[in-house]
């Protein structure tokens, strides 16, 4: 295995792992990530991790996802 290999283990969560799920989670909670608006930290937090936990371990991938189930839930619409 390269050092750059990560496998993805959902019952565990590495360092860098804890690293992403942050970085998301406080992109997301001031509202700084393209059209998506600041969202509470406890809800996105657990959109994030369960997004996760499901194997959404691509940062820019679990950012725009984790954005838009926010924004949904809070009852945000986008124009079409």
């Amino acid at each position: 295995m390269s050092a750059d290999q990560h496998f993805f283990y959902p019952e565990i969560l590495l360092a860098e792992d804890l690293k992403v799920l942050q970085a998301t989670v406080r992109a997301l909670s001031i509202g700084n990530e393209g059209l998506h608006r600041e969202h509470n930290p406890e809800q996105v937090a657990k959109i994030v991790l369960r997004l996760y936990c499901f194997g959404l371990t691509d940062p820019n991938k679990l950012t725009e996802l984790a954005g838009l189930m926010a924004d949904r839930e809070a009852g945000f619409r986008y124009p079409a």
